[in-house]
């Protein structure tokens, strides 16, 4: 899975390209070993400029189709809806691809059934606006943060 995740992160940074480096979107891969939110609050607590975890909240594929809308679809104007489209469709599939890698006989895309929102206090000012949200699979996660600089 972790694999999947890197090309994930590549395919993310490539989008980063098509909205002139205005924007910064990236994938991790997590491992939970304990409390899903444990692993989330350690994971930013690694950071220089830390990134305190101020709200969790499970939403729904709805709410991470406004993510996709608000940070890239608004961002890559100079594209057809049609390419944009299909780039969003791409990103959905990595997280279908990491889970039926991880478990063929899983959820076929864990992405579709919802996601965890996180809110973080980010201190930097490197983004405007800034989002990040996280798909569960089995005992491992996927990461995933959408940002607009400032």
């Amino acid at each position: 899975m972790k694999r999947i995740v890197y090309m994930l992160n590549g395919y993310l940074s490539s989008i980063r390209r098509l909205a002139y480096n205005n924007c910064d979107y990236w994938a991790v891969h997590l491992t939970i070993d304990t409390d899903v939110e444990i692993e989330i609050s350690n994971y930013f607590l690694k950071y220089d400029i830390p990134k305190e975890v101020i709200e969790i909240k499970k939403i729904g594929y709805d709410v991470v189709k406004t993510f996709f809308d608000k940070f890239i679809v608004e961002q890559l104007k100079d594209n057809t809806e049609n390419q944009v489209t299909m780039l969003i469709d791409d990103i959905v599939e990595y997280y279908g691809l990491a889970s039926t890698t991880l478990n063929p006989e899983g959820v076929w895309n864990p992405l579709l059934e919802g996601a965890l929102e996180i809110t973080v206090k980010d201190e930097s000012n490197v983004h405007e606006s800034l989002v990040y949200f996280l798909v569960e699979i089995e005992d491992q996660a996927i990461l995933t943060g959408f940002g607009i600089r400032a």
